[in-house]
């Protein structure tokens, strides 16, 4: 009886370990799209001042191929290249998904599970027949 106390509290521990696990992973991503998201708003609106207060140099060039697919963009506003970098950063950090999945399965106690794991779907209650309004 001590060993199947022993077993169900170890199961117990290693599932909510699971579960924590998971959640951490959680929120390191959306930490992460945060910040993405902020510094690439940060250089679109650096970039945006730089526009308007009309900050000029010589000419910038950024090319970009991706699969046979490219371009390049050239411009002498160091305005319009933040704005270019923050929109692909933001853009990259919407876009950018990882799925975080828990399978919950026993570990210590497999030895008393010899039924495959039951699917439970939930079902409404029946309810009785409604009235039409106006009875």
């Amino acid at each position: 009886m001590a060993r199947l106390r022993a077993m169900i509290a170890l199961e117990a521990n290693t599932l909510e370990r699971r579960h924590h696990q998971a959640n951490v992973l959680l929120m390191s991503q959306l930490w992460i799209r945060y910040l993405g998201f902020v510094t690439g708003m940060i250089l679109a609106l650096v970039g945006t001042a730089f526009i308007l207060g009309k900050l000029q140099e010589r000419f910038s060039e950024f090319t970009a191929n991706v699969d046979g697919t490219g371009g390049t963009l050239k411009s002498s506003s160091p305005g319009l290249m933040l704005v270019v970098f923050g929109m692909i950063l933001m853009l990259a950090t919407v876009i950018a998904r990882q799925e975080i999945s828990v399978t919950d399965a026993p570990v210590y106690t497999n030895e008393w599970i010899s039924a495959p794991s039951v699917q439970l779907e939930a079902t409404p209650p029946h309810l009785p027949p409604r009235k039409p309004a106006g009875e």
